[in-house]
């Protein structure tokens, strides 16, 4: 399914003609387009489809504009409505945004305005979205997180020699697979055998010696990561008070250096912020060492996401923390399991483990099993933690749940210090 698909709008007007002009300019823009002639017809389609983002006019028989915007205040995950009015409507429509409409449109309808009014309006109901999913799959790993620590220790007693196992299984598999270490130690034997030798020179296939200088560079960077671990684990980081306002904008600036990415294989990064900051806490930052553990789980989201589908970036403030949590749908495993499986959400952070051994080099991401392992390192000398989890999102009504991978950082929030000025006085 591709992004554009995934993108329904509700359209309620009464009149034919100006139905039909809102379906084709949205149609035409790339959107999946319902439609409803009033607001009780509008309630019946909103009943059987979760639709992110309804457009309606104010003056309709049998339910108008206002009466269905009330009603829609009753959902448990209410659509944003975008409201078209006429010029003498404007008292009204502002009488509608205070009951919970998110913006309004003139008509006659200018076609370019319109259409950036919609996307506007999309883009925050899509990250709406992703906030309620994760606040509800919060509320749920809450309730069950004494049963899963259970579970867990079951899981871990019983599968301990196997999961051992697969630690090991994956440190073969990365040194023995794909560029770097893997493609080295054949290429220096099949050196070895082809090399001619002249004088006190060897000749050597010019091909052969680009494979061999390619998978080194490769091995060196293994190494370089190596070296990165070990500094972190054995160094204090120099962490400097943020501000959560500073903080926003360095996870802006990462975004903004990923943007060629999207591109790859159409996955934007999509943020959504809350809707107040916190100006009498900060943060305790590396910036450059959190940037490039943020900028790894992006890259590692967009990698190992499906074709076409959006990756939301959600800051939440939760008392005396930060959460910053990135949501991808994962693209479909060899196993078939939706997501990554319970007993490896904690293995994926163990240095060679991979669940796919896969290497796509557009991506610039730590291969070897490695990335996870030092961006974890990172974390944690933030004082921070990070895990990751499955969410089932049931947004798309009667589709089934669309299992979501969510990788969370929880950073804690301290005091900010107090700025003392000196008093000087002169004694008599």
């Amino acid at each position: 399914m591709t992004l554009a698909q995934d993108k329904q709008i509700l359209v309620v007007e009464d009149e034919a003609v100006v139905l039909e002009i809102l379906a084709t300019l949205l149609k035409k823009a790339g959107y999946s387009v319902k439609t409803a002639r009033h607001g009780q017809e509008a309630l019946s389609v909103l009943e059987n489809e979760n639709i992110p983002l309804v457009i309606t006019d104010l003056r309709m028989p049998v339910m108008d504009g206002y009466e269905l915007i009330k009603a829609l205040r009753s959902f448990e995950k209410p659509p944003l409505v975008l409201v078209a009015s006429g010029v003498s409507e404007l008292e009204q429509v502002i009488k509608i945004m205070r009951e919970g409409a998110y913006d309004y449109f003139v008509k006659p309808i200018h076609e370019e305005e319109f259409i950036h009014r919609v996307a506007r309006a999309y883009e925050v109901a899509e990250l709406r979205r992703a906030h309620q999913l994760l606040e509800k799959e919060r509320q749920i790993r809450i309730e069950r997180q004494l049963a899963f620590r259970r579970d867990m220790e079951k899981i871990l007693n019983l599968s301990q020699n196997r999961l051992r196992d697969e630690i090991f299984h994956h440190l073969r598999t990365s040194l023995t697979q794909g560029g770097g270490f893997g493609s080295l130690l054949p290429l220096l034997s099949l050196l070895k055998v082809q090399a001619r030798k002249e004088g006190s020179y060897y000749c050597i296939d010019e091909k052969l010696m680009q494979l061999v200088s390619h998978n080194a560079e490769m091995a060196q960077k293994a190494m370089e990561v190596f070296a990165k671990i070990e500094e972190i684990t054995q160094k204090k980081l120099d962490l400097k008070p943020m501000s959560f306002d500073h903080f926003v904008e360095l996870i802006k600036e990462t975004l903004k250096e990923l943007q060629p990415y999207e591109q790859i294989k159409r996955t934007p990064l999509k943020l959504g912020l809350p809707d107040q900051a916190t100006r009498e806490k900060v943060l305790h930052i590396h910036k450059e060492k959190f940037q490039e553990a943020f900028q790894e789980l992006c890259l590692n989201a967009m990698k190992f996401s499906e074709e076409g589908n959006a990756i939301y970036i959600i800051i939440q403030l939760l008392a005396e923390l930060v959460d910053i949590a990135i949501l991808n749908v994962p693209k479909a495993q060899k196993n078939q399991y939706p997501g990554i499986k319970p007993e490896y959400q904690r293995l994926i952070f163990e240095p060679f483990f991979r669940l796919d051994n896969e290497v796509d080099e557009r991506y610039h991401t730590l291969d070897f099993g490695l990335g996870l392992t030092l961006v974890e390192k990172i974390i944690q000398r933030h004082g921070g933690t990070i895990y990751v989890h499955n969410v089932e999102d049931h947004s798309d009504l009667g589709k089934g749940g669309k299992i979501r991978v969510s990788t969370s950082i929880e950073l804690p929030l301290y005091a900010k210090k107090p700025i003392y000025k000196a008093v000087l006085s002169s004694k008599k």
